[in-house]
């Protein structure tokens, strides 16, 4: 009876669990569903539905948005925005637009790829400039955007010419690129493809394995048309393209090492070459391969495969396409070695070299085949812990539960003869003795410091000040009282250091110091005698 028992509890809760995981599929691909899919090198980038951005995968550089620099094995939410429109991701960053056309980028910028003006590494997303967009797109460490008076732009590295300006400068903000308008574009490793709005195909950058489709091998820092048709979309791999033409004919050119032309060889092609004659609804190019969705929905991939990124349940290469499974597809994303692609029933799926947690299943084993991506549960409420250093306190001084997305407040109270030093912790900022967080998505602490006071504000605490001179305005951070060539603040700073002059006494501002001091010893002996006289 109790083994019934038992397996009935077992059998109750298997069906329970199988209704709560379709519940969440459902949602995940219904109002909450997924919109567009992006993909790095080794991160995944989607935009859903609602308008939120959520991203997951390898971190070292912050490409990934939420701040830090650890990995993400599932979709983690990057901030609480729900204007999200579109997102690209490249080698080692992320750019996005907004709804209302503003750029944003984070991630890697040793090159200034991020467009915002400088080198240094963003771990979450800043804004652009105050220009409107229209689209972008990421390569390895450039980045290409239209505005959204088809004005073309780009920015970050230009070793291969990329960039397009003319130049092979580095560029770390925008620089327009002539003054045509521009319908779309696609980044490579070192190069651009551009569709202009009269439908006509240009590219530039490097073109070591004729990637750029110009019948050459020679780099191109400008942009050069490629034939005179007319076309509606293309994907640049590492060193490959694919694009379709306004009538979804597929062509390719550029490197084909491991067949991901898909023509059947391995030989590399200067110039657009047709593959078939099935028409094609989109198309995305990764390092060495290609995935592509028909106009009848179903997905089919070729070319390099040796981490399963083509998704048939196999490491072998493929030259020409082949069929992944009998689902249909709407859209689809290739980064270096991975691949993910959302379903017409919305559903999220993704295969492919998984080091980084790219996948997005929860592990960090790769998968030769799709597997579905589940949304996380989002918690609604996190915990902030207050932490108050010493000679101060901080209220309420007990972790406080806060929504998700809300903000909350504390109090910090330097004890007498001291002030507060910093305040740090969930992204928030100091009024007077008010600490206030920022938006709440993730359990964090706050942490108050403090110092001795000094209020005449020259570097020299008052303690101090009143033991040696009696008074606030005898030392200063210039003054040198017993003219030994330290100044005042230098002595201060030394002795409460503990250093020793080169004779071994301790600094005194009133006793000159012999130069060229070494050495450390206790703290000063004053400091009791200072605190006995505040009390008093």
């Amino acid at each position: 009876m109790k083994s019934a028992q038992i397996h009935s509890w077992w059998a109750a809760a298997i069906v329970l669990l199988l209704a709560l995981t379709a519940c969440v599929s459902q949602a995940w691909a219904a109002a909450d569903g997924v919109a567009k899919v992006a993909a790095g090198n080794s991160h995944t980038v989607i935009l859903k539905t609602d308008g939120t951005l959520w991203a997951w995968g390898g971190n070292p550089y912050g490409q990934v948005g939420d701040g830090t620099t650890v990995n993400k094995t599932s979709p983690v939410q990057i901030g609480i925005a729900t204007d999200w429109q579109a997102v690209a991701g490249g080698q080692d960053h992320t750019v996005a637009l907004k709804q209302d056309g503003t750029l944003w980028a984070w991630g890697k910028n040793q090159s200034g790829q991020l467009g915002d003006g400088t080198t240094t590494q963003r771990n979450s997303p800043v804004q652009i400039g105050t220009a409107t967009w229209l689209a972008v797109a990421a390569g390895y460490v450039h980045t290409v955007a239209v505005k959204q008076d088809g004005t073309l732009w780009a920015w970050g590295n230009n070793g291969g010419g990329q960039v397009g300006d003319g130049t092979t400068t580095q560029r770390n903000s925008p620089v327009q690129i002539g003054t045509a308008t521009w319908l779309a574009v696609t980044a490579g490793a070192y190069y651009t493809v551009a569709v202009k709005q009269d439908g006509t195909l240009w590219a530039w950058g490097s073109n070591n394995y004729s990637q750029l489709g110009d019948g050459t091998t020679t780099q191109r820092n400008s942009p050069v048309q490629i034939g005179t048709a007319t076309w509606q979309t293309v994907a640049a791999g590492d060193y490959h393209a694919v694009a379709l033409k306004q009538d979804g004919t597929r062509w390719v050119w550029g490197q084909n090492l491991s067949g991901q032309l898909g023509d059947g060889t391995t030989i590399n092609k200067s110039s657009p070459v047709q593959i078939g004659t099935v028409t094609w609804q989109t198309v995305a190019a990764g390092y060495a391969q290609t995935i592509a969705v028909k106009q009848d929905g179903t997905l089919w991939a070729w070319g390099l495969n040796n981490y399963g990124q083509l998704g048939d349940g196999t490491t072998t290469n493929k030259s020409s396409p082949v069929q992944i499974g009998t689902a249909t597809w709407q859209a689809v994303a290739s980064g270096t070695f991975h691949t993910v692609a959302l379903k017409q029933d919305g559903t999220l799926w993704a295969w492919g070299n998984n080091g980084g947690g790219q996948v997005g299943d929860g592990t960090t084993i790769q998968r030769n085949s799709p597997v579905q991506i589940l949304p996380p549960i989002v918690p609604t409420t996190w915990l902030v812990t207050p932490s108050a250093g010493a000679n101060g306190s901080i209220s309420p001084s007990v972790p406080q539960t806060v929504e998700h997305g809300a903000a909350t407040s504390f109090t910090v109270t330097p004890d007498e003869g001291y002030s507060i030093a910093a305040v740090t912790g969930c992204n928030g900022s100091l009024n007077g003795n008010t600490y206030t967080t920022g938006a709440i998505t993730a359990d964090c602490t706050v942490t108050a410091f403090f110092r001795e006071t000094d209020s005449d504000g020259d570097g020299i605490d008052d303690a101090w000040e009143e033991y040696w001179f009696g008074d606030l305005t005898t030392a200063s951070a210039s003054s040198d009282y017993d003219k030994d060539g330290y100044s005042d603040l230098q002595e201060y700073l030394n002795a409460l250091a503990g250093e020793t002059d080169s004779a071994g006494a301790p600094y005194n501002p009133k006793v000159k110091n012999a130069p060229g001091g070494t050495g450390y010893q206790n703290p000063m002996a004053w400091l009791p005698a200072v605190k006995l006289l505040l009390k008093q």
